[in-house]
């Protein structure tokens, strides 16, 4: 027998956009995640998965507090950060 699927989602990662969709809470929010400092599409798979999770979880954050707060985190120093390897 195949299950329902519960969960609808995907990432579009050219816009850094992540869409989710929980049918049985009636739950849908759209994620910009380019206002995250980071590089590696894994780092931003991983904030979607994380926000999401907070979403699932009906914790009563908006989805918009969300996508402003991203544009406020900073890596910690050294970590993430783009180091020039080009030799002149």
């Amino acid at each position: 027998m195949k299950r329902k699927r519960d969960v609808r989602s995907k990432m579009v990662m050219d816009k850094k956009v992540a869409y989710i969709e929980l049918p049985t809470t009636g739950l849908s929010a759209e994620l910009k995640l380019d206002s995250l400092n980071t590089v590696g599409n894994h780092n931003f798979q991983n904030a979607a998965v994380a926000i999401f999770c907070v979403l699932g979880l009906n914790m009563g954050i908006e989805v918009n507090s969300i996508n402003e707060a991203m544009g406020k985190l900073s890596p910690l120093p050294h970590r993430m950060q783009i180091v020039e390897t080009a030799v002149p």
